[in-house]
């Protein structure tokens, strides 16, 4: 039976029963009303309606949360779906043509959920596209917080497929773990199978660079490869590899073998070509260059041993020095008897093993080996 009667239920009266006013929400077992029924809670500030009866059970309807079939739905200002206790929203549907659009102003669009959540989109797209920004976007797009640790998986299916990165019509400048102050390691390609990598560029070069400190005695790094380097060059191309120490004091290159009859370097075809810079004038001759000409104006007579001497930097006491002489004139014949390395400096014993004087100069081609 219900708490309070209805005085006006008379027999015939057609008048609406008169709400129920409690201290209490209504439970199913409160089945002695007729649907349509109001009850009042006046302590939590809630109604209710009773809208009929399953299985016996009183089912009353409470008018914050109201459910129902909607054909159409229009709210204006602010409102709250599922906010309250563990609940699943379904908004749209997948039949036909159906859409489903949702707008933001300057106010933000949120889509937020707890540490554990997982966040799935277009989970059942077969050939439709997933766009992610405007075509006149230009702010950031950002995936990934400051603090994020857990992997970023793109592309990661079993099946063959194609990504693109900075695929557009307009210049684009694509960064890969350049950012932070920690150390970053970046992998480009596989080695399984028949994997490949290509780099390509345009005019503006390829630049490897295996130091983060610019300036001496900052720490360096090493550009390697455990696989042989093919470096093909285009028809276009005059050089296929070029190593410039121009921004630096170090070694351009250098190559070690497996040991001592293996070759550091082989020429398969053709041959090495060396800058050989000549400096003329009486000795000593000054000629700072690992490999050069000094071409001395000093007169040799027919007959006669004679020192010529050559400056350079770059010698040592135990330099190693190849050295060949030559000499215009018919009527003499220069020849290297002795090569006298010391700091800074070589003396050269020629002999002019000739009929006459020299009258040209001298030539002596040299290459500093070590």
């Amino acid at each position: 039976m219900g708490i309070f009667s209805n005085p006006l239920g008379y027999v015939g009266e057609n008048t609406a029963p008169a709400p129920i006013v409690a201290q209490r929400a209504p439970a199913t077992t409160d089945t002695g009303y007729q649907p349509g029924q109001t009850w009042i809670d006046n302590v939590a500030f809630k109604g209710y309606t009773l809208t009929g009866f399953s299985s016996g059970n009183a089912q009353w309807e409470d008018y914050a949360s109201p459910t129902g079939l909607f054909t159409t739905l229009t709210v204006t200002g602010a409102s709250t779906l599922g906010s309250v206790g563990a609940s699943t929203q379904t908004i749209g549907n997948t039949t036909g043509a159906s859409g489903t659009v949702m707008r933001v102003g300057t106010g933000d669009f949120s889509l937020d959920g707890v540490s554990n959540s997982d966040f799935i989109i277009g989970a059942s797209t077969g050939l439709g596209d997933i766009k992610i920004g405007g075509v006149s976007q230009s702010g950031d797009i950002r995936i990934g917080g400051a603090t994020q640790t857990g992997l970023m998986l793109f592309g990661f299916s079993s099946n063959p497929q194609s990504i693109r990165i900075g695929g557009g019509t307009g210049s684009t400048t694509l960064e890969l773990g350049t950012g932070g102050d920690n150390p970053n390691t970046v992998t480009l390609g596989a080695t399984n199978t028949t994997s490949s990598t290509t780099i390509r560029s345009g005019t503006g070069n390829i630049n490897f660079t295996a130091r983060s400190t610019p300036g001496p005695g900052a720490p360096e790094g090493t550009v390697s490869s455990i696989s042989p380097v093919t470096v093909t060059l285009d028809a276009n191309a005059s050089t296929g590899l070029a190593v410039s120490t121009a921004a630096g004091t170090g070694t351009g290159a250098t190559f070690t073998s497996s040991g001592a009859t293996r070759n550091s370097i082989e020429c398969i075809t053709g041959s090495i070509k060396v800058p050989a810079t000549s400096v003329s004038g009486a000795t000593p001759v000054v000629n700072s260059v690992r490999t050069g000409q000094a071409s001395f104006t000093d007169t040799v007579n027919a007959g006669i041993y004679q020192v010529l001497t050559l400056t350079n930097s770059l010698i040592t006491a135990g330099s190693i020095i190849l050295a060949s002489s030559s000499n215009t004139d018919p009527n003499t014949a220069i020849i290297i008897t002795k090569i006298d390395p010391g700091a800074g400096s070589c003396a050269f014993t020629v002999l002019n093993s000739g009929a006459g004087n020299t009258v040209g100069p001298i030539l002596i081609n040299f290459w500093i080996l070590n």
